[in-house]
């Protein structure tokens, strides 16, 4: 059974302080990832997964403006029925990367308890995010990388 990524189902959400300028462009694109014959990792755009692929999202953003914009949080979806790969995440900007188990309630970094000693299920994440703390000047674009696996 294929499962459909589209965009309606996993919006990105960006969060900007009331100080902040300017406009912003993003984009979250979804990648399959695979090997090719000599074993190095490969990734193709894909809209539609089966189970048991892992998957790639990009989440990219570009300072449209005239000024430069900081205090950015970026935050993006883990799909339902994803398992997240908790060491996964990656961006060159300085940033704190936390993710949620309650639909963003309480934010933590992974991995996450969900009792004392009790580490939460890669099945439980449900929001990833990450708090900047660097300024995205005019015309500069950042990216924000993670995975899942399908269940």
């Amino acid at each position: 059974m294929l499962k459909t990524l589209t965009a309606a189902a996993f919006a990105l959400s960006l969060a900007l302080p009331a100080f902040a300028d300017g406009p912003l462009e993003s984009q979250m694109t979804a990648w399959l990832v695979g090997y090719d014959d000599a074993g190095e990792e490969t990734l193709t755009q894909v809209e539609d997964v089966a189970p048991g692929a892992l998957v790639e999202y990009r989440l990219a953003y570009t300072n449209v403006g005239d000024v430069p914009l900081s205090g950015l949080v970026v935050s993006a979806p883990v799909p339902e029925a994803t398992d997240l790969e908790l060491e996964s995440n990656e961006t060159s900007v300085a940033s704190i990367f936390e993710a949620s188990i309650d639909d963003g309630d309480t934010w933590g970094v992974p991995p996450l308890e969900v009792a004392p000693g009790e580490l939460a299920d890669t099945g439980d994440y449900d929001l990833v995010r990450w708090s900047t703390s660097d300024e995205i000047a005019p015309g500069d674009s950042w990216e924000f990388v993670y995975r899942v696996s399908v269940e």
